[in-house]
């Protein structure tokens, strides 16, 4: 307990020396070339944007495309997905301009490794972690059978994802590699303007970017579609067989 309260209390106490403010403008946010990916990343969701992203590539209007990021994580297989689609349209020229409102954790924080350029608000929250199976089980469910051969075959599994992400995470944020595994291990919860101090030009944060919040706001943006599904298949990867129907 008190570890956790001391945590917190260096938590806030960041918040309080955020020292990031820039001098430089931010860029201002373009309602007509941005999607908005909110909430938990599961059942293919995220994958519903990817035709706008390809039709806004395709226009060879030389324009970046701004993504919205405000989401705790999710689902790897459909994070990883997703990302490819990212890669694919930077390779075709365009650049991803991605912005940080609230909150990008666990797997959202990997779609900012794959963005050409990010931006935040001085106190939005990062975190990137070992990649995470939720199984299941509780109060009137069965949860999802698991033998010991089964777990192995698992934890292969996951550790082979979590090189990749920590390959990805040590090209990018341009920490020393030993202070990237000690986030990694720990889950730590950055405030942005913090991660913006001790990475080399991985993200930069403002006290307020235009347009931002008005794009979040807005229905007429595409946004990334949320329901129920989402919430009971967020952080289970695909071979993992949850013994019922959705």
């Amino acid at each position: 307990m008190f570890k956790s309260l001391f945590s917190l209390f260096l938590m806030f106490s960041s918040l309080g020396c955020a020292t990031a403010s820039r001098a430089d403008a931010p860029p201002t946010i373009d309602k007509a070339r941005t999607v908005v990916l909110s909430g938990v990343i599961a059942g293919g969701n995220a994958l519903r944007m990817t035709e706008t992203l390809l039709k806004l590539s395709g226009d060879k209007s030389g324009k970046p495309i701004d993504i919205i990021i405000s989401s705790p994580g999710g689902d790897v297989l459909t994070g990883f997905l997703f990302t490819n689609v990212m890669d694919s349209v930077r390779a075709s020229g365009t650049k991803l301009r991605c912005y940080v409102p609230t909150i990008a954790a666990s797997m959202a924080f990997q779609f900012l490794v794959h963005c050409d350029e990010r931006f935040a608000l001085e106190r939005s929250f990062l975190l990137f972690h070992r990649v995470r199976v939720t199984l299941g089980g509780g109060f009137m469910s069965p949860g999802v059978p698991m033998t010991a051969p089964a777990a192995r075959e698992l934890a292969y599994d996951m550790e082979l994802l979590d090189r990749r992400i920590l390959a990805e995470l040590n090209e990018t944020l341009g920490m020393d590699k030993e202070l990237v595994s000690y986030h990694f291990e720990r889950e730590t919860l950055h405030v942005a303007a913090d991660l913006a101090d001790i990475t080399k030009g991985f993200i930069k944060v403002y006290k307020s970017i235009p347009g931002l919040i008005e794009a979040v706001l807005d229905p007429k943006v595409p946004h990334m579609p949320t329901g129920d599904l989402d919430t009971r298949t967020a952080g289970r990867i695909i071979y993992i067989y949850e013994g019922r129907k959705p």
